[in-house]
């Protein structure tokens, strides 16, 4: 697993997925509003249309077309941006990790609405959740194939 720290336009990586994160209760960050209008408004649409609100935990996915550069758009939920902390930033990881991981070689995250105290439990809670013990295990390879992710 190798972790990037770029200063990228979100909209414009090459990765398999990209991962935004919303607090509750809150507006889109900037690059999710921008990859929202690259998507037509399908992002904001999905989000309305599930009642999606930001609460910790939730996901919104959408497969992308093939001029942003990414194949899909993951939407993560972070609760309440006054009750965030080290442990939330870690859990959250561990649901991007969950979202992506089966479909992805290389994750983009969205970190701009993110106090960046957070990064390190973020890092360690995606180290965490691709993270496969497998050595007494007969077949079935690994299930998680994300090798690179890169915060933005």
């Amino acid at each position: 697993m190798e972790f990037f720290l770029t200063k990228k336009d979100v909209a414009e990586v090459g990765s398999d997925s990209i991962v935004l994160f919303r607090f509750k209760g809150e507006k889109l960050s900037a690059g999710a509003r921008k990859i929202d209008r690259k998507l037509g408004g399908f992002l904001s649409e999905k989000m309305k249309l599930s009642g999606f609100s930001g609460d910790f935990g939730k996901t919104v996915a959408v497969d992308a077309p093939s001029g942003l550069g990414a194949k899909t758009v993951v939407v993560v939920g972070l609760g309440k941006k006054d009750g965030f902390g080290a442990l939330e930033a870690f859990r959250a990881a561990n649901v991007a990790a969950g979202r992506t991981g089966r479909l992805s070689r290389s994750v983009s995250v969205d970190f701009s609405n993110v106090d960046r105290e957070f990064l390190r439990p973020f890092l360690e809670g995606a180290a965490c959740g691709t993270y496969e013990y497998g050595r007494h295990k007969s077949s079935g390879g690994r299930k998680n194939r994300t090798e690179r992710i890169e915060i933005i």
